[in-house]
């Protein structure tokens, strides 16, 4: 009887030993999925902050590249302007160089029509 009793309190004692185990278990257990919780949320964090530095780099490129952009077309709009200009002078010197020998060929030919025929 006795050893009965010290059967069951050996079994009881083995209980409470790993009750006392499987409760650190579930301490440390719920300590890490609190700490991996925690990862998890300070790596999305890091997450959104590097893809908002990122977004705004690009809305800012973007917006460096739309200028740029616009001072390119505006100059190329001043450039052509300065070639229509230009290629409207040398048209200009060539209707005037055109006129030029048209009334030197009438002066020569009046001049020419003018002169005795031997």
């Amino acid at each position: 009887m006795v050893e009965d009793v010290m059967e069951k309190g050996e079994e009881f004692k083995e209980k409470l030993f790993r009750n006392h185990i499987m409760e650190e278990l579930n301490e440390k257990k719920e300590h890490f999925v609190d700490g991996m919780h925690d990862a998890g949320a300070f790596i999305q964090e890091e997450y959104r902050e590097k893809r908002q530095h990122i977004e705004d780099e690009l809305k800012e490129r973007g917006e460096q590249l739309k200028e740029r952009s616009e001072q390119l077309k505006q100059s190329f709009k001043e450039k052509e302007g300065k070639c229509m200009y230009y290629i409207g002078e040398i048209c200009l010197l060539l209707l005037v160089e055109l006129i030029a020998v048209a009334l030197m060929y009438i002066l020569i030919k009046i001049l020419i029509r003018d002169l005795p025929v031997p």
